[in-house]
């Protein structure tokens, strides 16, 4: 059995369709992984560019005390300004009856106010507290309004809204907050 001759006669009709298609094809698929290496080159070269330009700045900033000295300066200031916002201790009653009051003040229902345990951190502590409240959306929105005007510092870490039963208009507002104090140096020392 022997192999049947190949022929070296160009293809006719509708396989010239076929290569010419299979080309263009394979030519267009070529130009397109070739530019999108150019582009991942390109974005490349920009990171490094931007990374050069950060780190001189970095190099002229350190090389220079008296910038240095300005950024200390500043941080302090910052430091000094949370120090006169920041409370000494933690007032959980008057926490607690604050909240009190404000949800009466909007007639949403305080269902349930769960404090945590105070956590130190580097020149402050955090104590985390958890709500649950019940009101329209009206009432909850004016609430939390008047809970960001509120002068100790905290932070609002979660807030989920669910419907509360029938009602259509009632809803239930699962809140957890953090509640920010200043520690004292004496105090880090222990």
């Amino acid at each position: 059995m022997s192999a049947p001759p190949l022929s070296s006669t160009p293809p006719r009709g509708p396989n010239r369709i076929v290569v010419a298609i299979a080309f263009v094809a394979g030519a267009l698929c070529g130009l397109w992984l070739l530019f999108d290496v150019q582009d991942q080159h390109e974005r490349g070269e920009a990171a490094v560019r931007w990374l050069d330009e950060s780190i001189d700045v970095r190099r002229q900033r350190s090389a220079n005390l008296d910038a240095y000295a300005q950024d200390v300066a500043a941080l302090r200031k910052d430091l000094a300004m949370l120090e006169q916002r920041l409370p000494a201790q933690f007032a959980t009653a008057e926490i607690e009856a604050g909240l009190h009051a404000l949800a009466g003040q909007h007639g949403v229902e305080l269902m349930r106010l769960v404090s945590g345990t105070e956590r130190a951190r580097d020149f402050y502590a955090s104590m985390d507290y958890a709500l649950e409240l019940r009101g329209t959306a009206a009432q909850l929105q004016a609430f939390f309004r008047d809970y960001a005007e509120i002068v100790p510092i905290r932070r609002l870490t979660r807030v989920r809204l669910s419907m509360a039963g029938a009602q259509a208009d009632a809803l239930m507002a699962e809140v957890h907050s953090d509640y920010y104090r200043f520690i004292e140096e004496r105090e880090t020392r222990r």
